[in-house]
This record gives C-alpha cells, sequence and structure tokens, in this order.
C-alpha cells in the first residue's frame, strides 16, 4: 500500500475558533505536520478547534498521540 500524503485544510470560524480537515494518512511521517498546524493556530490565540479526521484513511498510534 501506498503512503497517502497528508493534507490540512484550515478554517477560521470566528475569534479563537477553528475547523481542520484531514485528509490523507495521519502516522508517524505526517503527525508532525498536525502538531506544527495546531501549534500556529494555538499561537495565533485560537482556543477551540475542531478536527474533522473523515478524510483520513490511517491513523496508527502516532497520529493518536
Amino acid at each position: 500500500m501506498a503512503h497517502q500524503l497528508l493534507t490540512i485544510e484550515v478554517t477560521r470560524l470566528d475569534a479563537g475558533h477553528a475547523r481542520l480537515r484531514l485528509t490523507g494518512d495521519l502516522d508517524y511521517d505526517t503527525a508532525p505536520e498536525l502538531i506544527d498546524a495546531v501549534a500556529e493556530l494555538r499561537g495565533d490565540g485560537c482556543h477551540d478547534l475542531v478536527i474533522d479526521l473523515a478524510g483520513v484513511g490511517l491513523c496508527d498510534s502516532s497520529g493518536l498521540s
């Protein structure tokens, strides 16, 4: 099975709120991308994050952590 890249689409809903829509594989190789995206949003003052995992085809223990 080929590794599918992770795409993260960020939508800022209103002040302090954002949605991240993930597509692809969330695993050891791609989990740092999600960590970085969340850290950036938190640094910008977002305190309420909705993470849509409907498009994730694979999530290993690194993705869960």
